[in-house]
C-alpha cells in the first residue's frame, strides 16, 4: 500500500505546482479491496492501542454507498464476539472516543483522497447478550450512575469557590493525633 501513498503524493505535488503533464501523473485509484484492507489496518491498530483483546471483538469494513464525487463511503463494523468486562466497557462507553481516534488517524492519510469514512458501528453478538453478562452490565451501569449521583450531590453541597479537588467540610480526626480544631484538647496536650 506504500506505493499508493507515493503515487498520491506525487500527483498532489504535480497538481499543486501546475507543471505541464500534471494531469498525466499515471496514478490509478486503488481498488475497493485495497481501501478496505487499509481501513482494517487502522481499526486494528486502534483496537490494540485501546488494550482490547483481539478475541473480544470482530472487525469488518463495508462499503455503504458513494459520495457525490464517486468515492466509496465505508464504515467500520465492530462486533462484540466475547464478553470481556474491560473491553466491553471500553467499547460501549468509549465508542465516541474510539471513533474520534480513528478519524484522527485518517486526517492525513491517503484514504481521505480516495474514500469517505462514514463512521463506526458496534454490535453486541450472542455472547454479549447472555443473561449473566447482561446482569453484570446492569450492575456496572447502576454502580456508575450511583457514583455520578454521589459526585453531583457532593459538588452541589460544596460552598462556592471550592473545586473538585478541595476537601469539603470538616475532616475526621485520626486516633492518636491531636485535632488542631479542638482548643480544649490542644491546651491539655501543650507542654506548658
Amino acid at each position: 500500500m506504500k506505493h499508493w501513498q507515493k503515487f498520491l503524493n506525487a500527483a498532489k505535488v504535480a497538481a499543486a505546482s501546475g507543471a505541464p503533464g500534471a494531469e498525466d501523473s499515471r496514478w490509478e485509484r486503488p481498488d475497493t479491496a485495497e481501501i478496505v484492507a487499509a481501513y482494517l489496518d487502522i481499526v486494528r491498530q486502534q483496537v490494540e492501542a485501546a488494550g482490547i483483546p483481539g478475541n473480544a471483538v470482530a472487525m469488518d469494513v463495508v462499503v455503504v454507498g458513494r459520495t457525490g464525487d464517486g468515492r466509496p463511503a465505508l464504515t467500520a463494523m465492530l462486533k462484540l464476539s466475547a464478553w470481556s468486562e474491560r473491553a466491553t466497557i471500553r467499547l460501549l462507553l468509549g465508542l465516541p472516543l474510539f471513533e474520534a481516534k480513528i478519524r484522527r488517524c485518517l486526517r492525513n492519510h491517503w484514504l481521505v483522497d480516495v474514500s469517505h469514512f462514514a463512521g463506526l458501528w458496534l454490535h453486541p453478538s450472542a455472547p454479549a447478550r447472555d443473561p449473566q453478562v447482561l446482569s453484570q452490565l446492569r450492575e456496572m451501569l447502576v454502580r456508575l450512575e450511583g457514583e455520578q449521583v454521589q459526585q453531583a450531590a457532593v459538588l452541589q453541597a460544596e460552598p462556592a469557590g471550592e473545586g473538585l479537588w478541595s476537601v469539603p467540610g470538616p475532616l475526621e480526626t485520626v486516633p492518636g493525633v491531636p485535632d488542631s480544631r479542638d482548643p480544649v484538647r490542644m491546651q491539655a496536650l501543650s507542654p506548658d
